[in-house]
């Protein structure tokens, strides 16, 4: 399973992101100006807890499999039998619970009505469990194909929250906001459907393995990985038990404090969060590879490995962070017209200060998960867990200037676990030469910084400074990007002649 291979899939599914992002900005932003900041405060309040329970459910069998059917075709389809077992339980398990603590949870975040929303989520944790097992295989199989149109189905189905929430706009903003998490548990349903489908599709069957795996070696293999997938879904718990009721405490009104963190996690969370999403992907399809080479000893398939994704990530999340800091005054308006002057300047300054953050995630996610690829899941979930440990702290002091602080607390936890996970594997398996594409990328990002700046400083109009920063940031990032890398084909084959 070569690099080439990895990177393809990875383009594959970066591709099928972008056209499931629009998918999703068509839901959500249509979906924050019908619920307004504290409805989407509301939403967003559920959904840590979701993620949470989805995290300890179901989120380490992907990179589970990924691992082992690279080792071992056969043992890997046993560890996939088993795993979908052990995902049946814990998913129907995590899905009773969710339901169970759904009153005293919205409680003590300070919302009670909303566990309402709770109980529309429940049913999604089983269904996402069971989907894991089959995304796993896929992702293993390097069937990115399937994966990428499950990802479409699933945005696609989920625009039916919106009907639900507008059906059920005479029942309250609480019940709008039901009904819009209605439709996430919709569309689990159907991207379970079409996984399996898919599997039977392409000849697969549930056969006795010729492997025998048992179930518990399975739960134990899965553990660290799970550990180390549940500190940011952890964290963002942690911020809807805390922000809100801080805020309170600092003296900020209840439903002017749940605005603010509807404003925070919701419209500004959803744009800093997409470039991370899209790149994802990559993190994804290097474990295969890493983890073969690594059953092969052989560290220059690694280091080659790392570095290839290593520069296609920097190369996607650098420019998306600036461009979007540089827009940030012209992209909020346009997309949150709802928001009242005082919550888009707040969503201005907040997405300006936390696109810092982007580059530095995706950096540190995709080195977390080659760290877990090489066997190495006990030393990320010890970074994570300080790097969450100083976020949360940092919150509770700089809350006192208002929700920017929680913006700011971030940040510098971005950059801890980052360079904590960095430093881990570069000690792990040796520091390689930063070959000039990676300073391409940073050159060519400047080129496009200064060909935004202008356009959004000066131009009044919204629509035509965004659709211009786009269009020519993004002709000029592109051509140097291309230019640079001609020419180094060029200069390669001289040198071979």
């Amino acid at each position: 399973m070569t690099a080439a291979k990895s990177l393809k899939a990875g383009w594959i599914l970066l591709f099928a992101g972008v056209l499931a992002k629009a998918i999703g900005a068509f839901y959500r932003l249509p979906l924050t100006n019908l619920l307004g900041a504290k409805g989407m405060g509301g939403y967003q309040l559920v959904f840590p807890v979701y993620a949470l329970v989805l995290a300890l459910t179901s989120s380490a069998m992907p990179f589970l499999l990924s691992r082992q059917i690279a080792k071992d075709g056969r043992f890997g389809y046993a560890v996939f039998r088993s795993g979908l077992k052990v995902l049946a339980l814990t998913g129907v398990s995590g899905g009773v619970l969710l339901a169970a603590l759904a009153y005293p949870l919205a409680r003590l975040q300070g919302f009670p009505a909303m566990w309402w929303g709770y109980l529309a989520l429940a049913p999604a944790v089983p269904l996402v469990a069971i989907a894991a097992a089959f995304r796993g295989w896929f992702a293993a199989s390097l069937h990115a194909g399937t994966l990428a149109t499950v990802s479409l189905v699933e945005q696609v189905v989920k625009l039916s929250g919106l009907l639900f929430a507008y059906l059920l706009s005479a029942k309250g903003l609480v019940w709008q906001t039901v009904g819009a998490l209605l439709g996430v548990t919709v569309a689990e349903g159907a991207s379970l459907a079409w996984l399996v489908v898919s599997y039977f599709a392409f000849g697969y069957r549930l056969s006795h393995p010729e492997v025998k795996v048992g179930f518990l070696p399975v739960w134990k293999a899965s553990v660290p990985i799970t550990a180390s997938n549940m500190i940011a879904p952890l964290t963002q718990f942690a911020d809807s038990m805390l922000l809100v009721n801080l805020l309170v405490l600092y003296g900020w009104d209840k439903g002017e404090s749940v605005g603010l963190y509807g404003v925070w996690s919701g419209a500004v969370g959803t744009l800093l969060t997409a470039p991370v999403v899209l790149t994802f992907s990559f993190a994804t399809m290097v474990v295969p590879a890493l983890s073969k080479a690594k059953s092969q000893r052989d560290m220059t398939a690694i280091k080659g490995s790392s570095l290839d994704t290593l520069r296609t990530v920097l190369a996607i999340s650098l420019p998306a962070a600036v461009g979007l800091a540089l827009v940030a005054p012209r992209l909020v308006p346009v997309l949150y017209p709802a928001l009242s002057s005082a919550e888009r300047s707040l969503a201005v300054l907040l997405l300006t200060v936390g696109c810092a953050s982007i580059p530095l995630t995706c950096l540190q996610q995709l080195y977390g998960a080659m760290l877990n690829a090489l066997d190495r899941s006990e030393t990320v979930v010890k970074h994570l867990l300080v790097a969450a440990g100083v976020k949360v702290a940092l919150s509770l002091v700089l809350l006192r200037v208002g929700i920017v602080g929680a913006t700011i607390a971030n940040l510098i936890g971005v950059v801890l676990a980052f360079a904590l996970n960095a430093t881990s594997y570069y000690r792990l398996v040796g520091r390689f030469a930063s070959p000039r594409r990676l300073w391409t990328v940073v050159g060519a990002t400047a080129a496009m910084a200064a060909v935004i700046a202008p356009i959004s400083y000066f131009f009044d109009n919204n629509i035509p400074s965004v659709a211009l920063c786009c269009l020519l940031g993004g002709a000029v990032y592109a051509t140097i990007l291309f230019a640079t890398s001609k020419r180094r084909r060029a200069l390669s084959l001289v040198a071979k002649e």
